[in-house]
């Protein structure tokens, strides 16, 4: 013999089972809109470049609301430069980016790397867009040392090898197409931490 219960009392049941589907859904629903609006609120943020010492390296890592590149955009090593040490260059090209980046209204979009000659006869690297096509004394971030002035190119695709994940090494194919430009948005977007939201 089974045993079964009111009518009421299913009826109760199911109510409560109805209730419980709709609460469940809220939550779930709620916790996908504050992630999403969490998402999106760091995606709209300006992009502003910081100094930090890792390892005993002065590096310039991307940082946007509260995410945090996960690797270094640039390491600053080279002593060529007497009174440029790692730290002041690191700090100067840092502000540079930032400023650059500011006022393209924070973000990355349409700006690329490039090297050209600025009025001293130096060869830099330069963050261009397109109302401005040569490197200059306000949009350039770093002067090369003497090696790389050489093969501004390969720097730049070094740059590129790092920015699309692959190893980089220190030959150039001379028949192949030469490195011109490197996108910031590429190079940066690369180093951030999916975790972080991008």
């Amino acid at each position: 013999m089974t045993y079964q219960f009111p009518y009421s009392a299913t009826m109760n049941l199911r109510k409560y089972q109805l209730m419980a589907q709709i609460l469940a859904t809220i939550f779930m629903l709620s916790g996908t809109s504050a992630c999403s609006s969490k998402l999106s609120a760091s995606q709209n943020e300006p992009t502003v470049f910081n100094c930090v010492e890792q390892k005993g390296r002065w590096v310039t890592i991307a940082k946007r609301g509260e995410a945090t590149s996960s690797k270094p955009i640039f390491s600053w090593q080279t002593k060529e430069f007497d009174e440029w040490t790692p730290e002041r260059r690191c700090y100067h090209v840092s502000g540079k980016l930032t400023t650059i980046v500011a006022k393209n209204g924070g973000r990355l979009n349409g700006l690329n790397l490039t090297f050209g000659k600025v009025d001293s006869g130096e060869t830099v690297i330069c963050v261009i867009n397109a109302a401005q096509k040569d490197c200059d004394r306000q949009n350039l971030i770093l002067t090369l040392n003497k090696v790389n002035a050489k093969n501004p190119s390969l720097v730049l695709a070094q740059i590129t090898n790092f920015a699309q994940g692959k190893r980089s090494d220190n030959t150039v194919n001379e028949k192949g197409r030469v490195t011109q430009f490197v996108s910031l948005e590429a190079l940066v977007n690369r180093y951030f931490d999916k975790n972080n939201g991008f």
